[in-house]
C-alpha cells in the first residue's frame, strides 16, 4: 500500500516484476490520469507559478530534465483504489483507512487500532510540515483540505506516529496540533502582507523566510523555490475561499485583505 502517489509511475514496474497487489489512495486518479512527462517533469507548476508572478521560475521549472528514473518508467492505475474509512483484515490485526488530502489529493493515513499506531506517511512530519498540492495534477486549495486532515488526528488521543521520514515516538494528536498551530501561524503572516501590499504569492513568498534556516526565497535552489511560492499560493487560495482575502479583480492572482 502507498499513502501518496507522488512517485505512482515509479511502484507500477515493481508490481509487475514481482507479482504484487498494489493498493492507493481514489484521491490519486487524477495524477495517474493525467501523468505526462513528455512536457517535463513539473508541467502544472510552471503553469501556477506564471499565475502566481514568477514567469523567470516558470521558465526554469520547465527547463528542468526529467531525473534518470522517471524515464521510459511505464505506469497505469492500481490493483485497487482506497477510499476513506476502508477496512483490511491482516489477521492478527485490523487495519484501518483515513483519507487525508492535502499532501497530495489521494494521500492515505492507515491505523492499527489493536496497536495504537497510525502510519501518518507525510500527512503528520515530526519535524516539518509537508509540502502541499506538489503534484502533477493539484487540487485548487491544497491548503484547506490538509487542514481538515489534520483536525482528524487532533484529538486521537493514544496513536503513535509512523511518519515516512524521522521520529517514530510522536503522538499523533499532539503534532497533529502542532501543525495546526504552525499552519495558523503562516495564515496570519501571509495575511499581514497582503495587508502590506504584497499582492501575489511571488511577492508574499520573498518577504518571507523559508526552511529552519531561514532562508530568503532567493537563496533557494529551483525546486524548492517552486514549492516555497506554491506553497504561499496555496494559503491564499484557503482564506479566500473562507472570506477573509478577496480576489483583485483585474488581477485574479492577486489578494488583498477583505473589507
Amino acid at each position: 500500500m502507498s499513502t501518496s502517489g507522488g512517485k505512482v509511475a515509479c511502484s507500477y514496474p515493481v508490481r509487475r516484476y514481482i507479482d504484487q497487489l498494489a493498493y492507493l489512495g481514489v484521491g490519486e486518479r487524477h495524477t495517474i490520469d493525467g501523468f505526462d512527462l513528455t512536457g517535463g517533469p513539473y508541467p502544472h507548476q510552471a503553469r501556477l507559478l506564471r499565475r502566481a508572478g514568477a514567469p523567470d521560475l516558470a521558465d526554469a521549472v520547465d527547463a528542468l530534465d526529467l531525473e534518470d528514473f522517471e524515464r521510459d518508467q511505464p505506469f497505469g492505475p492500481p490493483t485497487h483504489w482506497i477510499s476513506d474509512a476502508e477496512t483490511f483484515d491482516l489477521g492478527a490485526q485490523t487495519l484501518h483507512t483515513h483519507r487525508t488530502p492535502g499532501h497530495t489529493r489521494g494521500h492515505t493515513v492507515f491505523e492499527l487500532p489493536e496497536s495504537g499506531l497510525l502510519f501518518t506517511g507525510d500527512h503528520l512530519l515530526p519535524r516539518i510540515t509537508p509540502s502541499l498540492g506538489f503534484e502533477h495534477t493539484p487540487e485548487d486549495s491544497p491548503e484547506t483540505s490538509y487542514l481538515g486532515s489534520l483536525t482528524q488526528f487532533a484529538d486521537r488521543t493514544g496513536l503513535r506516529m509512523l511518519p515516512a521520514h524521522g521520529d517514530a515516538s510522536y503522538p499523533a494528536d499532539v503534532r497533529a496540533r502542532e501543525l495546526l498551530d504552525h499552519h495558523d501561524r503562516r495564515l496570519g503572516e501571509i495575511r499581514q502582507l497582503a495587508a502590506d501590499g504584497h499582492r501575489d504569492a511571488a511577492s508574499i513568498a520573498a518577504a518571507m523566510t523559508w526552511t529552519r534556516h531561514e532562508r530568503h526565497l532567493t537563496e533557494l535552489g529551483t525546486v524548492h523555490a517552486t514549492t516555497a511560492i506554491l506553497e504561499v499560493r496555496a494559503h491564499l487560495e484557503h482564506p479566500v475561499r473562507v472570506g477573509s482575502l478577496v480576489r483583485d479583480g483585474d488581477r485574479p492572482e492577486s489578494c488583498q485583505v477583505a473589507e
